[in-house]
């Protein structure tokens, strides 16, 4: 008797003997499109804000040595140092960010996560070092500080899961 043919059988060929079509990274669309923007906006106004936050000391006539008449002035040179050193940090890793983001490297996803950790570490570090070390009457600017923090966690929570958990990340930064 021959074997009669079961449609109802599954096929003898496994699922990893299947092989899909490879066609290649994914284009950027979608979500992000907007973290792109973002990363060029920050890219570009950050310089704009570590110059804000130095000028005084660099322009203004004794504006360094004007700090020496405050309390703790040492640890505040040290505080305006270790800023501008950081924010260095931060916009260089916005650059590499932005760079790898257009050519979809696949480093992208560890540079973006980086980037993220070191603004709210840096940001919250920076708002209680700030609180601690300035003078009363120099603190009115603190609730600039705590938006940085309250904006770089927030920012940070949304992309970080965003980047961790999407398809479209994961297929798009492969390169």
């Amino acid at each position: 008797m021959s074997e009669s043919h079961n449609p109802y059988q599954a096929p003898s060929a496994s699922v990893a003997d299947v092989t899909l079509p490879d066609d290649g990274p994914w284009r950027i669309g979608g979500w992000l499109y907007l973290l792109g923007f973002g990363l060029i906006v920050r890219a570009a106004v950050l310089p704009f804000g570590i110059w804000g936050l130095f000028s005084p000391f660099v322009m203004q006539e004794g504006g360094w040595e004007r700090l020496g008449a405050l309390p703790n002035a040492t640890g505040l040179r040290a505080l305006i140092v270790t800023e501008l050193l950081i924010n260095l940090l931060i916009w260089s890793l916005t650059l590499w960010a932005t760079l790898l983001f257009f050519k979809r490297r696949a480093r992208f996803k560890r540079v973006l996560l980086i980037l993220l950790t070191v603004s709210f570490c840096f940001y919250t570090m920076d708002h209680f070092l700030g609180q601690a070390l300035l003078p009363a009457e120099l603190l009115d600017d603190q609730g600039e500080s705590l938006k940085l923090v309250w904006q770089s966690l927030v920012y940070g929570l949304i992309w970080g899961n965003y980047v961790l958990r999407s398809e479209r990340v994961e297929h798009t930064f492969v390169l």
